[in-house]
Parts: C-alpha cells; sequence; structure tokens
C-alpha cells in the first residue's frame, strides 16, 4: 500500500499561500465527524494491527495526558495513571511499537501543562508523527512547538486564548468583515443598480434601506448607465469602521436620499442563490455549521437546490472557498451524489480510547440515497458546472472532485490551490485553540490532489465576470441550448449580468429566489 504519510514539500509556498487563503477565509476543516451524526454511510477499514503486550517491541514511544481538574483545588495534583503497554504493528514499517501512555490530573494549570497537552495531542493525532520535531530547549511554549511543527506542516497551528475565540467564530459563523448588508441587482433596463435584499440588523438594515430601491450614487461617483454595476463594485468597498455614502432613491424614499453607512463585520448567508441566461447559479462561499437564522452552509444549500432545480443545468461556484467544516462538506455532496457512490477517501490518524494508542485507518464516506439534488423534476440526473480557482482548498477541493466524479460535473476555471488534508480542532484547557492535521484525502478513483489541485476540465483564466459569462454560455452548451444572442439592439448584455452576480458572490449575500425570473 502507498505510503500517504509524507512532510509539506514546498514549505515556502504553503506558508505565503495559506496565508492568503487564511485571510480570505476558513481553511481549516473542523473535527471528523461522527457517523452517528451524519447523513452518509461509513466503511472503515484499520490498517495498523494491536499485538499482544507481551510481544517484542522494537520501539518505545512514551505517551504523557494530562487532564485540569478543577475538583482537585488550586495547586491539586492527582496520582500519576500508567496503562498497560499497548503494541501496535505498523502498516507501513512492518515495525512494532510499544505505546505507554501515563495519564494525571492536575487542579490548576499553566503553561507547562498547556505545553504537554498539546504535546500529547501532537504526538497521538499528528498524520506526520514520524517527523516531529525535538522539543529540548521549547522552555514548555506551546507556541514555540507549534511553530515548530508548522514548518512541516503549515495547517497545524495553536491559538491561544486572546486569538481563539476570533478563530474559532471564523471557523464556525459566517460573519464577513467590511459590510453594509446589501445584495443588488441589475435593473430591467440594465443602466441602473438595484437593492434586491437587505441583511437584517446590519447598517443597511437599521438605517431603513429596502429591496427595490435604486443606488443613484456611492461615495458621489455615479452608479447609472451603461457601466452601472462596474462603478457600483469599484466603489463599494472597504474596512471595517469606514463610512460608505449610499444616495438611493424608490420605494419608501419620497425621491432620493442619502445614506452614511458605516461598514462592519455582518452575518450572512454562505449560499448565494441566482440565475444567468436562464442557467441556474449557487455560490458558495463557506462549508459552515452555523449562519444565519438557524441554518447552516448544508441546510442553505437544500434551499438553494431546490429553488434551482428546474433549471436544465446549474453552476455550483466555489471560487475563493477556502474550505470548512468536514461534516458540513459531506453532507452537502450527499445531497446530490448518487447512493452509493463513494464521497472521498481517508487516512486517519487517530487516538484511539479503547486502545490507549494512536492507529491508522482508511475510511471512506459513501452517499446515501435521496438528496434533493440528484435528479430534476423530470427523474432525469441533474446537471451540474463547477467553477473554481487557485483560492478552492481543502473542503471545497472535497466537494468539488467528489461532484466531479461521482456526478459527472465538469470543473471550469483554474487549477485549485491542493489541500488533500483536514485538521481536528480543539479547545484547550487554557482556551487556546489547537488545529492539527489528522487526515488525508484522495478522490474516488483515488485521486492524490494534495500540494497539486484540481485541474480543469474547461481551463479559463479569464476575470471573474467573464468567466461567470463564459460559464453560463458553457452550461447552455451543455443543456443542448443555443447560446444567448448579445447586442445592443436587444438591450441584453450578458457580461453586465455576470457582473451584477459576480458582485453579489464577492459579498457573500444570497439574493431572493423570487427574482430568479426576473433575472433570467
Amino acid at each position: 500500500m502507498t505510503d500517504l504519510r509524507f512532510p509539506f514539500r514546498n514549505v515556502t509556498a504553503c506558508l505565503v499561500l495559506g496565508l492568503a487563503l487564511w485571510l480570505a477565509g476558513c481553511l481549516f476543516d473542523a473535527k471528523y465527524p461522527d457517523p452517528a451524526d451524519s447523513t452518509q454511510s461509513y466503511s472503515t477499514v484499520n490498517l495498523d494491527t494491536l499485538y499482544p503486550a507481551g510481544a517484542a517491541a522494537e520501539s518505545v514511544v512514551t505517551l504523557f495526558q494530562p487532564f485540569q481538574d478543577p475538583s482537585l483545588g488550586s495547586g491539586g495534583i492527582g496520582p500519576k495513571e500508567a496503562l498497560t503497554p499497548v503494541n501496535v504493528k505498523d502498516h507501513v514499517t512492518g515495525k512494532v511499537v510499544q505505546y505507554r501512555l501515563t495519564r494525571q490530573r492536575f487542579g490548576s494549570w499553566d503553561a507547562g501543562l498547556e505545553f504537554k497537552w498539546n504535546y500529547f495531542l501532537l504526538k497521538s493525532n499528528f498524520l506526520f508523527a514520524a517527523d516531529m520535531p525535538d522539543t529540548s530547549g521549547m522552555e514548555n511554549s506551546s507556541p514555540t512547538l507549534f511553530q515548530r511543527v508548522h514548518a512541516l506542516d503549515s495547517f497545524t497551528n495553536y491559538f491561544d486564548s486572546v486569538d481563539a475565540p476570533r478563530i474559532w467564530a471564523r471557523i464556525t459563523t459566517s460573519t464577513k468583515p467590511g459590510a453594509v448588508g446589501v445584495a443588488v441587482r441589475l435593473s430591467a433596463g440594465k443602466d441602473s443598480v438595484v437593492i434586491q435584499q437587505v441583511v437584517a440588523n446590519s447598517p443597511a438594515g437599521r438605517a431603513g434601506l429596502s429591496a427595490g430601491m435604486v443606488i443613484l450614487s456611492v461615495n458621489d461617483s455615479v452608479t447609472v448607465g451603461d457601466s452601472a454595476i462596474e462603478r457600483f463594485s469599484r466603489f463599494s468597498g472597504g474596512d471595517s469602521g469606514s463610512t460608505v455614502k449610499l444616495e438611493v432613491t424608490g420605494p419608501g424614499s419620497n425621491g432620493p436620499k442619502t445614506f452614511n453607512l458605516v461598514r462592519e463585520p455582518v452575518a450572512f448567508p454562505t449560499v448565494m442563490v441566482d440565475s444567468i441566461q436562464g442557467i441556474g447559479y449557487l455560490s458558495i462561499s463557506g462549508f459552515t455549521p452555523n449562519t444565519v437564522d438557524s441554518k447552516s452552509t448544508y441546510t442553505e444549500l437544500r434551499d438553494g437546490l431546490l429553488a434551482t432545480r428546474g433549471f436544465p443545468v446549474t453552476i455550483l461556484d466555489l471560487r475563493d472557498n477556502g474550505g470548512g467544516s468536514l461534516d458540513v462538506a459531506m453532507k452537502m455532496c450527499d445531497e446530490i451524489l448518487p447512493a452509493d457512490i463513494i464521497i472521498i477517501r481517508q487516512l486517519q490518524r487517530r487516538f484511539d480510547e479503547s486502545a490507549h494508542a494512536p492507529l491508522e485507518s482508511e475510511i471512506t464516506a459513501v452517499a446515501t440515497a435521496g438528496g434533493v439534488g440528484e435528479k430534476a423534476p423530470d427523474g432525469s440526473r441533474r446537471k451540474y458546472l463547477l467553477l473554481g480557482n487557485g483560492h478552492s482548498a481543502s473542503a471545497s477541493e472535497i466537494f468539488l472532485v467528489s461532484i466531479r466524479e461521482g456526478a459527472d460535473a465538469p470543473l471550469m476555471g483554474i487549477k485549485t490551490y491542493g489541500k488533500g488534508v483536514g485538521q481536528t480542532v480543539r479547545n484547550t484547557p487554557a482556551k487556546g485553540l489547537s488545529l492539527v492535521t489528522f487526515l488525508k484525502f484522495t478522490s474516488r478513483s483515488k485521486l492524490d490532489y494534495h500540494l497539486h489541485g484540481l485541474v480543469p476540465d474547461y481551463p479559463d483564466s479569464s476575470d471573474s465576470d467573464s468567466l461567470l459569462a463564459h460559464a453560463a454560455q458553457k452550461a447552455l452548451a451543455m443543456a443542448g441550448r443555443p447560446a444567448a444572442k448579445v447586442s445592443a439592439a436587444s438591450g441584453y448584455d450578458v457580461s453586465r449580468q455576470a457582473a451584477a452576480v459576480e458582485w453579489n458572490r464577492r459579498q457573500g449575500i444570497r439574493p431572493g429566489v423570487t427574482d430568479l425570473e426576473e433575472l433570467r
């Protein structure tokens, strides 16, 4: 069997692009889903073999696992508990390794115990544990420990109690900084920008903006005429705390009215539902357990799949989606793939609580029947076109490769990032956050895309607006329909419509499904 455990080959590239992806969105996967809580079925093959304790071992690994126990009181220390040694035959080397685990409880917690807690987490779960760095001279510093491991695997990280809440929020919620909380569309005449949706309790929502209003200018720059959407996109962006000036008119405004809105973090939906040229369009900006209105990206996708069910082809756009929850991604794949189709294959290294030793296994996730995205209204299989780019990573790549191979959906755009590993996310006793790589993914066809990325079936390095227009044309061809003619006489400009859809995608906002007909 091929050894899937290997260190990152291009550390510098991983660090630089990893930082870029981190700034764009959540790069990490949540801990591996519990099959009891999942809709998919799983098959597991244990790779490492447990040997009798008395068998001869070729090497010994000592493990120390500290626990925080407030019942012991401040400064209290419980007795050490030495468990029976466990012998494990490594499936790659064929050697027998003896693990000797000792546990101890502490009433108080300090930096030294936090270091030992994290060191145990790494030694017992880290996929590349055989290459763990020497800990001598670290002075019981968890940040220093993870800095050394980070050089080996740029996705394994530690955040202290100051940064942990912010990072956790980025992993588990869909809050976007620097937003005012509106989605827009082009008017029927294609010469003005119309507010299509306002997010409740956002700066726009509190100010009284409403759907149907026309945006006349942004920061005194006129947003009407042939270049309305382009000018709006150019002048509407900014950081949280900065002010944007909008002049609007329309329902409820009693003539032109000016709003000065302060940009702030706004919780958005993560699935945007739209259409272009009679083709369904779903933009997926994350894989998030908690979005808005007590939803998740999974439940949002279900709604979007139902809303676009009548279209001959639906575009699934995962450009700039840096990943998120593995559990959410698996459920989303299951809604589209036919029954018994493999979603993804995983090599997992995890501490086995019953064996008291780290063990490796292969887990195969398989789709089940009844997904809302499997079939069209006439009973035929639904058709999809996938979009990805160099910032599509992690859970995005799981989704893309699963739908491409399992639902025969072609991929368009440019090569994806190439993150085929997943992290377990652990809250530490010191209220920090540890993310440790413990999974490696390969596709249904056993494609190893880690560090390589997914190569599109239809390469297209055009700018975002043009790519979306090209995708609509490709989807029409997939549906067996002629491409829409674009002319000044018809007053129908595909590129401008694509620009409006693209702006909404970048905001992470889902326009109302009732507007799909109008957007055709």
